[in-house]
């Protein structure tokens, strides 16, 4: 009997301490797209692009993961779109061993804001990220550097409370009218939070609710160009709550429907002459239907404050940073962009080769062309955009089932 013990104790502590000699996890995915559209300039001629077959390899994305004992793991994603190599996340992550059974993360990750923004864009059953998560948490998503502690509640369901201090770069995205606009920068730490709720709903559906919220300070000076504050750059609040909701039924291994939306409430405040504020909001709203098992079909409808010029230069239109609209949309309460999307997929043989397609018109909607970059800017057409989509992953770190 003792010499078993002693066995079992030697396999324990052998396997304990082999964690940290665990070669990591190491994967890639590429991300190349196809796509022509009807882009036109602001002087309504069609761009270089307009009505071409366009070729672009979108994204190599390097992930590693591994744990670094029993009790943590540490995640490293890296991006490049051809031109560079950036970090998407780097964080560690102690998951157990923790007072309360919590779960500590720290270092540079996608902050759960909302449920969408924690997935890698590959991830999405569509191909662009929502308009209005471009415009009011940036065009990669909202990414910060910080601390995460979450809990779970002790309630008879499934229910997660995650709070974040964060380090406040979303403030700093998209800065190119600085002396016109406001500064949007600021040295001082941003607060958010999410609470989540999961429900079984019947014996094959689940519904997974959550509201989030963020407040924080950012440097602000005459709003518009139509005043400053007279000491300077002031400290301004910002505030923001989404609401989201994910629902999923599965009838079968082979067939399956999500329904998912989330909307976001966004308030800033301004100095012209005195103290204001403006509020604006947007959200989007999509259902996704496999089937077969390797097939999806779905439609997404998306509205964002302000006029999206985020994909001007993509798409080859001349545009002046000086007269893109996108760094205003936190501001702009009268103008807004919607996109209604038809999309769909094709897994080869599993997941790691996606084909998709999309087609994707956007229109916009001026009602107030004084918050606007160029202010004489009256109208502007709609566009459509059909794309094809190809993600293929090696390694471990596969795409995520549609």
């Amino acid at each position: 009997m003792k010499a078993i013990l002693m066995a079992a104790a030697a396999i324990f502590l052998t396997a304990a301490y082999s964690y940290p000699l665990t070669q990591p996890d190491i994967s890639a995915i590429g991300d190349f797209r196809a796509y022509t559209g009807n882009w036109k300039n602001l002087d309504g001629a069609k761009t270089s692009k307009n009505g071409t077959l366009n070729m672009s390899f979108e994204e190599l994305e390097l992930a590693v993961a591994g744990y670094l004992n029993p009790y943590a793991k540490a995640w490293v994603t890296l991006s490049t779109p051809g031109n560079g190599l950036e970090i998407e996340e780097a964080y560690g992550d102690i998951f157990k061993g923790l007072p309360l059974k919590a779960e500590l993360k720290a270092g540079q990750y996608l902050v759960d804001f909302g449920k969408l923004n924690t997935f890698h864009a590959h991830a999405f059953p569509f191909i662009e990220r929502p308009l209005v998560h471009q415009a009011l948490l940036g065009p990669d998503g909202f990414r910060d550097q910080g601390v995460n502690i979450s809990f779970l509640l002790p309630l008879p369901v499934y229910s997660k409370l995650s709070l974040n201090i964060l380090r406040g770069s979303i403030f700093s995205q998209g800065d190119t009218l600085a002396d016109t606009l406001t500064h949007r920068n600021s040295q001082l730490p941003i607060y958010s939070g999410r609470w989540n709720l999961f429900l079984p709903i019947g014996s094959k559906g689940d519904l997974d609710v959550g509201l989030s919220g963020l407040f924080g300070r950012y440097k602000g000076k005459g709003a518009y160009g139509t005043g400053d504050a007279p000491d300077g750059f002031r400290n301004l609040n910002a505030v923001m709550g989404a609401f989201d909701a994910k629902y999923k039924i599965r009838w079968s291994d082979y067939t399956s429907l999500i329904v998912q939306g989330e909307y976001i409430i966004n308030r800033r405040d301004l100095f012209t002459q005195s103290f204001t504020h403006v509020t604006n909001g947007g959200g989007f709203a999509f259902f996704d239907y496999t089937f077969l098992k390797r097939y999806d079909l779905g439609a997404m409808f998306d509205r964002a404050p302000g006029i999206f010029d985020g994909n001007a230069a993509r798409f080859g239109q001349s545009l002046p940073d000086s007269l893109n609209n996108t760094s205003r949309a936190v501001l702009d309460n009268k103008n807004y962009s919607t996109d209604i999307t038809v999309f769909g997929g094709f897994a080869l043989l599993e997941e790691t080769t996606l084909i998709r397609l999309s087609a994707q018109y956007t229109s916009y909607h001026i009602s107030d062309q004084s918050l606007l970059a160029n202010t004489s800017l009256k109208s502007k057409d709609s566009e459509l955009t059909i794309m094809a989509q190809l993600i293929w992953s090696m390694g471990p770190h596969k795409p995520h089932e549609f």
